[in-house]
């Protein structure tokens, strides 16, 4: 009996010793549901999971699976994880690795993705566009075999690297799939943020679990009720929109009509702390219009030319520039600073069918020089510039902390070479420098006005944006953009609730419905001294003229405030002021 038992005992041993290492190596099956799968260990992973983790925070915590490739060691993958994300910072959930090939179907079964309540393949890193969205295109085609034809509650989220490829994703996952473009969107938040500065906080704020958040809902009470009614009718929340039931391809209407009445079907879309803080008060009435008080509207955006300077190279420069040809006045001036050669860049434009012969708007220069050495940079005639974009250079997207690092230092570089442009001029005379001032169609910028250019600086790496923050020598030095954050806060948004993507596309395409940010000025009436009035009356003269407000930043507090909870409230408003709106 002795030895029949120290043989089974052997048995058993070795079979708990077998299974403990599968997990250990993350090899072993996950039985769970309702729960989230991120598919792809790469910098932006981090990102997606802390921002899960503070979604799932009002219901108590969730379940995150991580799915990382055959060739990452789950242990290093732990690691990573608990050294980036504290334990508070996961607010209650979990999360589990798992080591697998996406494509490979049994490797997907076994962290039950039939299951899972949303599952986001994040892109490839250190490969080309094509090459990262064709493996994207795979694990879709793999993930869309084990949904079969059965009613699966399970939607898919795939990272993209080139617009171009999006149709043919979206084709193949169907209806099942939201495709997530992370290079056009960095870009058009770029460009969008050079153009009105203090829109990339505004963006930051928007996007991700932190403060307000779009939520669409059905309020009987409300069917044939105004757009311009609704809107008074929510005390903390602030309504946007609707999502009206026979309206296609998705239903989104953003800032409409104020007389459009609602219709039974129809969603109120608003910006709202929570999904349970929010509801209509039938009673209250539209605020009062302040006497004195007039919007005075939005100057033309293409009211003078501009001269853009791109630093680096990204692999959509082309697009940028096409949107910039859109955007800007005839005659305008875009500059690119990169060590890339020309005949590099007219391959690439080649490649992209890219011909820069045919841009109606701006003209192209091109220089050649690393932008991290001052002596190449003072080639470019920085003074002159309205707006620099210092763009994470495609070659350094791989080691984000890398990128981070000189980009910081083409800023520093470029304030210092402006500061010292700045103080030749002040050397000058007064007569001298009025003999040099702006030409009167505003094709030149005067040297008074050598401060006024607007410094945009892509980070990758929240760590790099932690430390900007706190740094006031370098916080102040320019308006930075995390596009790794904000990409990784969209992700997050869509697998929560698929519906926000609609919105989100509004919001970030040409034709849709963007913030903007405007000094209180506009507002004919906060000239002088200051105004006393409520949000709430403001936001009446605002939506007069089509405008709805969304929040504000007092120049004294400092602070932006999105869906003030106090919109009655009267108080103190200065021209210096800015306001957001859509």
């Amino acid at each position: 009996g002795v030895i029949y038992l120290s043989v089974l005992m052997g048995f058993l041993v070795e079979a708990i010793s077998a299974m403990m290492n599968r997990a250990t190596r993350g090899l072993s099956p996950l039985v769970e549901d309702d729960h989230l799968i991120v598919i792809g260990f790469t910098h932006k992973c981090l990102e997606v999971l802390e921002q899960l983790a503070l979604a799932l925070e009002s219901d108590g915590g969730g379940l995150i699976v991580v799915l990382a490739g055959e060739d990452d060691d789950s242990d290093d993958v732990h690691r990573v994880i608990r050294d980036t994300i504290p334990e508070k910072a996961l607010r209650g959930s979990k999360i589990a690795v798992r080591r697998g090939n996406p494509q490979s179907l049994a490797d997907l079964q076994r962290v039950s993705v039939q299951d899972a309540k949303a599952v986001i393949i994040l892109s490839p890193t250190g490969t080309s566009a094509d090459r990262a969205d064709c493996s994207v295109l795979r694990t879709v085609l793999a993930l869309t075999a084990l949904r079969g034809d059965a009613d699966h509650t399970t939607h898919i989220i795939a990272e993209l690297q080139d617009i171009d490829n999006r149709h043919i994703v979206q084709v193949t996952g169907g209806p099942a799939v939201e495709c997530v473009v992370s290079h056009d969107i960095c870009s058009r938040l770029l460009l969008t943020t050079s153009r009105h500065p203090g829109l990339g906080l505004v963006y930051d704020h928007i996007f991700g679990f932190e403060g307000s958040e779009f939520y669409l809902k059905e309020w009987p009470q409300l069917v044939g009720r105004t757009f311009g009614e609704i809107y008074a009718s929510f005390p903390t929340a602030v309504p946007i929109g609707l999502k009206v039931a026979d309206r296609r391809p998705h239903g989104i209407m953003l800032n409409p009509p104020r007389d459009f009445r609602v219709s039974e079907g129809d969603e109120v879309i608003v910006l709202a702390a929570d999904d349970d803080t929010y509801a209509p008060a039938l009673g209250s009435a539209e605020p009062a219009e302040p006497q004195g008080f007039q919007f005075a509207g939005e100057e033309s955006k293409k009211s003078m030319r501009e001269r853009v300077l791109l630093c680096n190279w990204r692999r959509d420069v082309d697009d940028m520039l096409l949107m910039l040809d859109e955007a800007v006045k005839d005659g305008s001036e875009v500059h690119i600073m990169s060590d890339i050669s020309l005949e590099e860049r007219r391959d690439v434009f080649h490649v992209e069918g890219f011909d820069e012969d045919k841009l109606r708007s701006i003209t192209l220069h091109h220089h050649v020089g690393r932008t991290t050495v001052k002596r190449d940079l003072e080639v470019v005639p920085l003074r002159e510039m309205d707006s620099v974009l210092i763009l994470a250079d495609e070659r350094h997207e791989a080691s984000p902390l890398e990128s981070d690092a000189q980009n910081l230092a083409t800023l520093l570089l470029i304030r210092d070479i402006r500061q010292s442009c700045k103080e030749r001029d002040d050397a000058a005379s007064l007569s001298e420098r009025k003999l040099l001032s702006i030409e009167d169609d505003g094709s030149r910028r005067s040297l008074d006005d050598v401060d006024d250019c607007s410094i945009i600086c892509e980070i990758l790496d929240s760590r790099t944006s932690a430390v900007a923050r706190v740094n006031s020598s370098i916080a102040a030095q320019a308006e930075y953009v995390l596009s790794h954050g904000i990409c990784a806060k969209i992700l997050a948004m869509v697998a929560m609730r698929r519906e926000v993507k609609a919105i989100l596309d509004e919001l970030l395409t040409d034709d849709g419905h963007s913030p903007m940010v405007f000094p209180a000025s506009k507002l004919d009436g906060v000239t002088g001294d200051p105004g006393r009035t409520s949000f709430a009356a403001l936001a009446r003269v605002a939506m007069d003229k089509h405008v709805l407000l969304l929040g504000y930043q007092k120049i004294v507090e400092g602070q932006l405030i999105l869906n003030p909870q106090k919109k009655d409230v009267e108080s103190l408003w200065s021209k210096h002021d800015l306001l957001v709106g859509l």
